[in-house]
């Protein structure tokens, strides 16, 4: 009786071996293949990237010409670096301030320290997105500026309502208050 129940559990780990082998290789030999790059013209210069969307966006609305819109490219992208250089920051600022939990002692001096360092970040970080936009305008003419001033609003609103996995949310999501 004992030497059939081995059997049989040998035969059953042997089929759940071969079943999962199975599916692994059905997964990896009909896995996913990669979407097609985007046309060229669609690409930042020399980045291989596509333009930001707020390019897309504007380019028809405001009847940009190629100069302009190489312009507002040139500027956004910027940007975009900025604000990945700044977001990294952060992130090391906010490691650096929860680190602090690790130590058996620290100073309020060197937690408020750290909040100040990532309060200057959002604060670079609203300043360099109002010079972005303020940037856009400038590159605009006097016809263009005006209809650009009207969409701004609903630019504006897609931009601070975009966190990631977080959809129609109005900006980030609140920090939490440092425990005292």
């Amino acid at each position: 009786m004992a030497i059939q129940k081995n059997n049989f559990l040998v035969m059953l780990i042997v089929a759940l071996l071969l079943i999962n082998l199975g599916t692994l290789g059905f997964l990896f030999y009909t896995g996913r293949q990669m979407p097609p790059p985007p046309p060229e013209d669609l690409r930042a210069p020399g980045q291989g990237q596509r333009p930001p969307p707020i390019s897309q966006r504007l380019k028809e609305p405001l009847q940009l010409s190629d100069a302009q819109a190489a312009a507002i490219d040139s500027v956004h992208f910027g940007h975009i670096q900025r604000m990945d250089s700044l977001d990294n920051i952060f992130h090391e600022a906010m490691t650096d301030y929860f680190q602090l939990l690790t130590k058996n002692n620290y100073t309020s001096m060197e937690r408020d320290t750290l909040l100040a360092r990532m309060s200057a970040i959002n604060a670079a970080k609203a300043d360099d997105a109002f010079s972005n936009f303020e940037h856009i305008g400038n590159v605009l003419n006097p016809k263009q500026k005006e209809l650009y001033l009207k969409l701004l609003p609903e630019i504006l609103q897609k931009t601070t309502s975009r966190v990631e996995g977080r959809p129609n949310r109005q900006g980030p999501p609140p920090f939490p208050p440092p425990h005292r």
